[in-house]
């Protein structure tokens, strides 16, 4: 019989028996922080020296929760920064002094803070005090993640094994001799392509050679399509093709070359060298740099209608992936093994779309004819990317080789603690066993009906905004409207996760656990690419939960997602709570935290992207000739402002960045617009309770700074040279750009035309 309701009520008792000392310990530190800000409040009277004198009529809000609001506010300002100079320094001037880096981060923000705190939160429900955990098909979703949490965290047990388990795997599942890597054969090996290629999709593994995901057809939104896209490579595009980024290459083939010596020494080889290593991993590198010359750089892959290539699998194989021996039949035949449940359907003559067709008729003219020793750098690069996602759920020495290469590409000093690492891998393969966790023991349900209804503001805000487009002609203008009326907004969790623990334990049957960390690692794998068949099957609806990067997420993550192929938004339960969503928060810190978040998402639907899609998620055009020429003149102004920004020496690229920086500034001007219409119709328009120690700042300057405190962050100098080359701008930026556009920021703090934070010339989309 199956167990549910005694499962969840054991979960209940853990977290009560912490109860007691977690009440004490909070009502001691409100009760200081109370004092703290009361005392605060009282030299502000005498002093009177803030920016308005203090009327001694408004109300002050004391509350545990505005106590808690403020305190957040305070530890991260710089008070003697002037708001018009720098309203990054004022808000965020004291961030590095209260939040230090960590070593283990590249980048540290008020994402990273949460996402630390929902990693604490979960570990203490995957911890158990048995000593032998179920983890057989009878076992619950709950049983098997704790039975996986436990084998992750038993690094003796992880040291012993050593490379017992990869070994086996390798032998076992691929069966190619791929455990003798590295290759110095004579004759050179020349392993079986496809089979390598089938086995490593069965694991989630695309090799760093092709990449796909899947998302609704361009014109059958609801049909899911495989998309063929290119390479992942470990080093991003810039680094590989960049001469600044050459230490990190040199990390790249040092780090390669670690691992191989590591195993030759594990396995008593005496026919790998040093020399022989370090030279096959500089043609690795050579044979990598020379594939991502063929790509194309992000800022000139954002228009989609010029990535719609469809044809057959048999096609794409004829086209691209004869010189491997991929034909359509074996394509055929690798999804159909990595998707036993899912796949039936599946032939050569299956209709898939290729993205970037260039990099493809490289990588196919590449080995057309290739000579033996092509072949062999081929081969050892198949073995090595097989080996590679594996290498830090291998021993300590394996580890610190990942941790010396993340050390120069990303700064970063040491590993992360082994307990969060932990957490991160199960929610990253298990998304729903884990949402499911973390929704029924640490979320507020009344969050999600809070969450509703200041979404239903946020797409009136926008669409008040799109009215007064005039720059829109009217049919393009019409059509926008009815797009925004279509949006589908998905909320916190779907509702099995909280009630019904038997279909979170059913979806989670065929995943069994054992002792090993590796072997549990490898099925976790499996069963995330069976899910992702499964999505493929079914119709690609606009309630289905979103996907990262096309990849399944859950409920406990600190994020949010939109969707053109679904018109949707979605807004996992991790992020709905301080500082982006507080319980007992004035309602202008939650819509401008929170509120812009989802403005954000809204307006993504409409960015330069987003724009290509109509409400039903079809890649249609629906707009005029001007209006679509209007538009572009818009982003325009964006991407020269944001051209304009330095951080650490490193110039941002505006081009790279346009869809978030859109995204950005139409976000807030929603959510203050959301505001300033919930206020009138809930507030009778009036002022809010100061916050302690706020009292000279008013409801609509706190909006403002509630808004920019979301971004406070640092960034390590060699994660910025990434950073730039990604879609988001760094967290500096994401609030000078936005306000520096806001005519209405500018009236709040009564900031100077032409100064930095009120330039003269501004830029909007929306």
């Amino acid at each position: 019989m199956r167990r549910t309701d005694p499962e969840r009520e054991i979960l209940v008792k853990k977290r009560q028996s912490h109860t007691g000392k977690y009440v004490t310990v909070i009502i001691l530190g409100l009760i200081a922080l109370s004092i703290t800000f009361i005392a605060l409040y009282a030299q502000q009277i005498s002093r009177g020296d803030n920016t308005d004198e203090v009327d001694k009529s408004i109300k002050i809000c004391i509350t545990p929760s505005c106590v808690s609001a403020a305190e957040h506010l305070n530890k991260a300002m710089n008070r003697n920064i002037n708001p018009c100079d720098d309203f990054y320094e004022f808000a965020c001037g004291g961030w590095n002094r209260t939040e230090p880096m960590p070593d283990d981060k590249a980048t540290w923000s008020v994402f990273d803070i949460l996402d630390r705190e929902l990693l604490r939160n979960l570990k203490t429900i995957l911890i158990t005090d048995e000593v032998v955990i179920p983890g057989g098909l009878e076992a619950t979703a709950t049983e098997k993640m704790q039975a996986y949490f436990k084998s992750c965290i038993n690094e003796e047990a992880i040291e012993t094994a050593g490379i017992r388990d990869l070994e086996g795997h390798l032998k076992a599942a691929y069966n190619s001799g791929l455990e003798a890597w590295p290759f110095f054969l004579s004759p050179p090996l020349t392993l079986d392509i496809s089979k390598v290629v089938r086995t490593a999709f069965e694991f989630g593994n695309n090799l760093d050679l092709f990449s796909y995901y899947i998302t609704g057809g361009p014109l059958t939104p609801k049909i899911n399509v495989i998309n063929f896209d290119t390479a992942r490579f470990t080093l991003d595009r810039f680094s590989l093709l960049n001469e600044s980024r050459q230490a990190s290459r040199e990390a790249y083939v040092q780090y390669g070359v670690d691992v191989a010596m590591h195993l030759a020494a594990d396995q008593n080889r005496t026919d790998v060298t040093l020399e022989g290593v370090t030279a096959l991993f500089q043609r690795i590198l050579a044979f990598e740099m020379e594939l991502a010359n063929a790509t194309l750089p992000p800022e000139d892959t954002r228009d989609a209608t010029e990535f719609q290539n469809e044809m057959s699998l048999s096609s794409f194989a004829g086209n691209y992936t004869r010189s491997l021996g991929l034909t359509g039949e074996k394509w055929a035949e690798i999804f159909a093994n990595a998707w036993p449940d899912a796949a039936s359907n599946l032939t050569a003559n299956t209709i898939v779309n290729v993205r970037e067709t260039k990099y493809f008729a490289k990588l196919n003219s590449y080995f057309t004819g290739a000579t033996p020793d092509r072949m062999n750098v081929l081969s050892n690069f198949l073995a090595w990317k097989v080996l590679e996602p594996l290498v830090v759920r291998l021993g300590s020495k394996y580890r610190s080789a990942y941790q010396k290469f993340a050390a120069v590409v990303s700064g970063t000093t040491m590993e992360s603690p082994r307990l969060e690492t932990c957490v991160l891998v199960l929610n990253n393969q298990f998304p729903n066993a884990i949402g499911s966790l973390y929704v029924r023991n640490f979320f507020r349900k009344e969050a999600k009906a809070e969450l509703e209804n200041m979404v239903r503001y946020l797409i009136l805000s926008f669409r008040e905004i799109v009215k007064s487009s005039y720059w829109m002609g009217e049919k393009t203008r019409q059509t926008a409207l009815e797009k925004a009326e279509k949006i589908v907004a998905n909320l916190a969790y779907t509702s099995y996760m909280m009630d019904n623990v038997t279909a979170v334990n059913d979806e989670h049957r065929t995943f069994l656990a054992g002792n090993s960390f590796l072997l549990n690692y490898l099925n976790g794998r499996k069963f995330a690419a069976q899910v992702q068949g499964r999505r493929y099957a079914n119709a690609n609806q606009p309630t289905d939960w979103v996907t990262r990067n096309f990849i399944e997420t859950g409920p406990a993550v600190i994020n949010a997602f939109y969707s053109n192929t679904r018109n949707s938004i979605t807004f996992p339960a991790g992020i709905l709570q301080a500082p982006f969503m507080g319980s007992g928060y004035p309602y202008y810190w939650n819509f401008a935290a929170i509120g812009t978040v989802i403005g954000h998402e809204i307006t993504h639907l409409f960015d330069d992207q987003g724009a290509q899609a109509d409400g039903e998620g079809r890649l249609i055009n629906w707009w005029d000739p001007q209006s679509k020429k209007a538009f572009e003149e818009r982003a325009k102004t964006i991407i020269d402002q944001y051209s304009g920004y330095n951080l650490l020496g490193v110039q941002l690229k505006g081009a790279n960045s346009q869809g978030e920086n859109i995204a950005d500034n139409g976000g807030l001007k929603e959510s203050y617009g959301a505001y300033r219409m919930y206020r009138k119709q809930h507030l009778n328009d009036t002022e809010e309770p100061r916050l302690p120690g706020f009292e000279t700042l008013n409801s609509d300057q706190m909006f403002y700074l509630s808004y920019a405190q979301v971004w406070c962050g640092d960034y390590r100098k060699q994660e910025v040279e990434l950073q730039v080359n990604r879609p988001h701008s760094p967290g500096r930026f994401r609030i000078i750009g936005p306000l520096q556009n806001s005519p209405q920021f500018s009236h709040a703090y009564r900031c100077p035309q032409g100064s930095y934070m009120n330039p003269i010339k501004k830029a909007a989309v929306w």
